[in-house]
């Protein structure tokens, strides 16, 4: 860190448009962007980071809103931005964790500890999944060389 650019008052000819920073080796200025911003092509001034278009690490879970050296997530119907203002959570739904243990399919509610079989007897269940927005469940049983589908509660299935 001892060899590190430092922040400093620009010189009153130096052409940075934000801040400037000093090599301590070379003793050459160089320009420097607040947050939010990125360094242009000519070296000098600052851009807005678009952060709502970074594939690899979206900053929000559900919508993003770019705005001027910043932006601002937002959720979409039935869902509530959570404190740390980037991920969210649905409104009014428990959260529960769906799991197999071969012969059954059962779930726990997180918020109260319930524990519930929602379908049981069957042969060797090893995957399960669930369709939130159909409200089904979806299992293989390798026994049975099956795929097969319920509603959440067990009801129908086929």
């Amino acid at each position: 860190e001892r060899h590190c650019p430092k922040r400093v008052s620009c010189s009153q000819n130096s052409p940075c448009h934000t801040w400037c920073a000093v090599d301590p080796i070379t003793n050459e200025e160089t320009c420097g962007c607040n947050p939010g911003y990125i360094l242009s092509s000519d070296n000098i001034t600052c851009v807005d980071i678009d952060e709502c278009a970074l594939e690899n690490d979206p900053p929000c879970s559900q919508n993003c809103d770019n705005t001027i050296g910043s932006f601002k997530c937002s959720c979409s119907k039935g869902f509530i931005l959570r404190p740390d203002e980037r991920t969210c959570k649905p409104v009014g739904v428990q959260p529960t964790l769906l799991f197999a243990n071969r012969i059954d399919i059962r779930q726990v509610s997180l918020s109260n500890k319930k524990y519930t079989a929602i379908i049981r007897n069957l042969h060797n269940v090893l995957a399960v999944d669930y369709h939130y927005k159909k409200n089904l469940l979806v299992w293989s049983d390798i026994a049975m060389d099956v795929i097969r589908i319920s509603f959440i509660n067990g009801s129908k299935p086929r």
